[in-house]
Parts: C-alpha cells; structure tokens; sequence
C-alpha cells in the first residue's frame, strides 16, 4: 500500500489489472507528532477475505519455490495464503501515521507466523503502539501488529521498528 490514492499493477502475460488502492481510501488516517502520540495507542481494526483473486496474484509475483502451495493444494489439501499477503494487510493499513519533519525509516521488522491460513479465510488485523524512545536525536516507536483468522486464533505477529527523523536531519549513506 503507497501514499499515492491508488496504484495499478499489471502482471506480465494477463490482460486484467488489479487495483489496489490505499489505505487513505479506506479509514481515515489520525496523524501525530513523536510527542503527542501515548504509548498505547491502538489502529483501528481492519477485516478482509484474502480471496483466490488476491492470492493469485501475490502468488505470481512473489515467484516462490511454493507457488502450488497458494495456487493449487498445500500440505493441508487446500491452497494457502503466501505469508507475505498476510505481513502487507498487517502492517500496510495502518490508521496512525507519526509525523516526521526529516522523514520516515523503516529501521526494523521482525515477523512470527503462526499458523497457515486457508484462501478464503476473513482475517483482521490489528496495531498498538508498544513503546516509543529516543536515540542519538532519532525518534523510534515500536508497533506490534496481531492478524488473527476468523475463529480469532493469531497467525502472525509483526513488530515493526519505524525510525523518525526530527526536521534538519537527513538519512546519510556511508
């Protein structure tokens, strides 16, 4: 999911495209300072059914030893959804954006599958604010995001370290 209202992607060798549109297209977005925004703080819930169509296409352009596994049958009989279709509806529809004067970094990322999910599955997704620091002038917050199936079992956790950059700093490359 991007900034820009929508993004079209076309798949080599197919004649449709599919949109994928933004998070701002479906919730409102709460925007703070580093300051301002309490430890805590939950996004709003968000549920979709990870249909054939969605599937096909991460599938497709993931480009995995384990294709069949989302295309046609995994070792549970039925196909699966490809992890990382998981990871992006977690973490890509977040509803709080802490804003940054110098910029965003993405300084960290670590994921805990759980469980596979069945395509078809309606899963939702949840965020908190699980702590917030400063370092060598740095604002971090560390957010921890749970998707659950619809029996409300967890299959995948996600903390994600975000790296905010306070106004006359820039990322510089060594």
């Amino acid at each position: 999911v991007t900034d820009a209202a929508e993004t079209t992607a076309t798949l080599p060798g197919r004649l449709s495209t599919k949109r994928l549109t933004s998070q701002e297209d479906v919730h409102m977005r709460q925007e703070y300072t580093f300051e301002d925004c309490p430890v805590g703080i939950e996004t709003e819930p968000i549920e979709e059914v990870l249909s054939r169509e969605t599937v096909l296409w991460y599938a497709h352009a993931l480009d995995t030893p384990n294709d069949d596994w989302y295309r046609y049958g995994s070792p549970l009989g039925e196909p699966i959804v490809p992890p990382a279709v998981l990871r992006t509806v977690g973490m890509g529809m977040r509803t709080i954006r802490i804003s940054a004067p110098g910029g965003n970094v993405n300084a960290g990322t670590a994921v805990e599958y759980k469980k596979p999910v069945k395509v078809g599955t309606k899963i939702s997704a949840r965020g908190k604010l699980t702590e917030k620091y400063e370092k060598r002038g740095k604002y971090y917050t560390v957010w921890e995001f749970t998707v659950r199936d619809e029996g409300g079992d967890e299959v995948m956790v996600i903390r994600h370290l975000q790296c905010a950059l306070p106004a006359g700093q820039k990322v510089q490359y060594r």
